[in-house]
């Protein structure tokens, strides 16, 4: 019984021993390793700077001589136009412009019409209509929360179509064909009498339109920044504006900032473009509002 009660207790002894060891080799390392791990956080860090300036453009106003009649703007800000396509119609008088506004009301019905035609044939254009107004409504209320109001007009519009589409679909279909007829009658004899009142302003060639003619336009060219000073910059007066300008085309697709800095920033700033050239990476522009995001640019000069 002795024997095993001393045999128990210098086995204790030796694995207490064991223990005793590791834990102290094991802090004898940590101690003396010279490299030692701590938790770190990726982030990103912004070099920037603020400027003040201008966005040149090669630009072209487009103008109307005549300057006679009721004039309607056919296109939206920032559409693309090709050349000799309609940017406005000038329509001889207030009648010819209510006799426009008659003809499109039933160009719109009659496609209406035309669409109740289609979907009473089966259920698959009614189920494709009601996702395209419930896209149309996201479309509307995104508009709205980004204060776009002129897609929200345009958008809202749509949305009106459409909800008459679905309406007439829930209408007797059995007379379609003789409302269609007799509102393509009526549309025919609109046409006939607005034939000769109506004037065409087109594009002289293609471009961004833009309905916003400020005097810019041809005093600030990228043809003029190569010989521009900072004062001449700082002074710019822009051109006399007049009624018969209608909007202006914005040509090309290179765009340029021009800005007046001190030495020391357009210092930093070239040094900055090349450092990121070498590297791959990306100089951006940022507005502080009208864009929603930052533009890749180049530098294209850094003058005296």
């Amino acid at each position: 019984m002795k024997e095993n009660t001393l045999g128990m207790k210098l086995l204790m002894a030796v694995v207490t021993l064991g223990v005793l060891a590791y834990f102290g080799i094991q802090g004898w390392r940590y101690l003396s390793d010279p490299l030692t791990t701590t938790l770190a956080y990726t982030y990103e860090v912004e070099e920037s700077m603020d400027l003040s300036g201008y966005v040149v453009r090669q630009e072209q106003v487009i103008t109307d001589s005549s300057g006679s009649g009721l004039m309607q703007i056919q296109r939206g800000e920032g559409e693309r136009v090709s050349a000799g396509g309609t940017v406005a119609a000038v329509y001889a008088d207030q009648a010819s412009l209510d006799r426009q506004n008659e003809m499109e009301q039933l160009r719109i019905q009659i496609e209406q019409l035309q669409y109740a035609q289609e979907a009473s044939l089966g259920s698959e254009a009614s189920l494709k209509l009601d996702a395209q107004i419930m896209q149309s409504i996201l479309d509307y209320r995104s508009s709205i929360s980004a204060d776009k109001l002129y897609d929200a007009e345009k958008e809202g519009a749509q949305l009106r179509a459409l909800v008459l589409k679905r309406d007439y679909t829930y209408a007797d279909t059995g007379d379609l064909d003789a409302q269609i007829a007799q509102l393509q009658s009526q549309l025919q004899t609109l046409r006939s009498q607005a034939a000769g009142s109506v004037r065409r302003i087109t594009a002289p060639q293609s471009g961004l339109y833009s309905a916003v003619v400020d005097g810019y336009e041809s005093v600030l060219t990228p043809q003029s920044l190569a010989e521009m000073t900072p004062s001449q910059l700082n002074t710019l007066q822009p051109a006399q504006t007049d009624s018969t300008q209608v909007g202006k085309l914005v040509l090309g697709e290179s765009w340029y900032y021009a800005a007046v800095m001190s030495a020391d920033a357009a210092q930093e700033l070239q040094e900055q473009a090349q450092e990121l050239k070498s590297s791959g990476r990306q100089l951006y522009l940022r507005f502080t509002k009208g864009v929603d995001q930052d533009l890749p640019v180049t530098i294209a000069s850094v003058g005296p």
